[in-house]
């Protein structure tokens, strides 16, 4: 198998870590096609679930989103099955996002976009959920209720040390205007969620994707992607999500506005970052060496034509890891295929 080798470097010296990128691989592709925004988990049963959206479009027509099933590590996956739908013909349903409780239940979270015509709203989301490893499906439901708010996407969702934490991109009733970040947390076993907190206020402008990770019992790292602007934002709590401190914006680290960024915690202080560099149209992976406070090595897993990036990663039973992700680097341009490729930290 074909791999590339990339070197991470610290201050200008060689810091002994390096990253294998093998071979990658085309899980789902057709002409006329967009599929995107994988999502990966590993569920109880220790099988590997992959989500992510068919449709036309970038986002704005009336796709579904799709699952497949492997049970060998990511070497052969099960043929798609629907996931979800719009709520009606008049939307779109893209953004599925996974949570692998620690008892085996598998939440779902899927957004709901207004297509018909523009503007396209950011109507409320819907989440459903799996208590046998994603076989069965309960029925679709809209996840927040409250009229003073469109709780469109939920960007990520994590167990920390007093349940569940969930990141939301919320908008005003209607779906259109200011976006912002709502934290959510789950005390049963994602059973049931509230607000926790609010990450950015409505008039900021800043909701967007999160990427989510406890560094220390109720200490918590979320990456925010920019709005608008350059680099990406950082914020920690100290308790379990309450309230956040923002440190410093993530730019001249990563060298690159990283888009949808997610974090894959690796051991007690490794953690992978991964993401889209939105400059270069690259897919992209950094790795800390201490527990998410720095960030070195830039490596680029696969440059596209006009879209792509998205990746979710989960560690493999022989130490690798598998991203998912992506790209039209080898499709018609802006109709992508969703691959993956594995990673191995040496």
């Amino acid at each position: 198998m074909k791999t590339a080798l990339l070197l991470l470097w610290t201050g200008g010296l060689l810091a002994g870590a390096a990253i294998e990128a093998g071979e990658k691989r085309t899980i789902a592709s057709q002409p006329g096609k967009h599929f995107g925004f994988p999502r990966m988990v590993r569920a109880k049963d220790s099988s590997l679930l992959l989500f992510y959206r068919v449709g036309l479009t970038h986002a704005t027509d009336a796709a579904i989103n799709g699952v497949r099933r492997s049970r060998d590590e990511g070497a052969t996956w099960s043929p798609e099955r629907e996931v979800s739908r719009g709520s009606d013909a008049e939307h779109g349903s893209i953004n599925a996002v996974p949570l692998v409780t620690p008892a085996g239940r598998i939440v779902l979270w899927v957004s709901d976009i207004f297509i018909a015509k523009a503007p396209y709203r950011r109507d409320p989301n819907y989440w459903r959920w799996s208590d046998d490893h994603g076989e069965t499906w309960s029925p679709l439901v809209r996840f927040d209720r409250d009229p003073t708010r469109s709780t469109y996407y939920v960007t990520d969702a994590i167990p920390i040390s007093d349940g569940l934490l969930a990141g939301a991109a919320t908008f005003p009733p209607g779906g259109v205007g200011n976006c912002y970040t709502v934290m959510w947390h789950s005390a049963d076993g994602g059973k049931t969620w509230s607000v926790r907190s609010l990450l950015t206020k409505p008039d900021e402008n800043r909701g967007d994707e999160v990427g989510l990770l406890e560094t220390a019992p109720g200490e918590v790292l979320c990456l925010l992607r920019v709005r608008k602007g350059k680099g990406l934002s950082q914020f920690r709590s100290k308790d379990n999500g309450r309230t956040w401190e923002e440190g410093e914006n993530l730019e001249e680290m990563l060298g690159c506005t990283l888009q949808r960024p997610v974090l894959t915690r690796l051991s007690k202080t490794r953690v992978l970052l991964a993401g889209r560099d939105f400059e270069r149209k690259q897919v992209v992976a950094y790795l800390s060496e201490d527990n998410g406070r720095t960030w070195k090595g830039r490596t680029v897993i696969e440059t596209y034509q006009k879209d792509g990036a998205y990746t979710s990663c989960v560690p493999l039973k022989d130490g690798s890891i598998l991203m998912a992700y992506y790209s039209d680097a080898a499709s018609e341009p802006l109709k992508p295929e969703i691959k993956t490729v594995r990673l191995r930290i040496r």
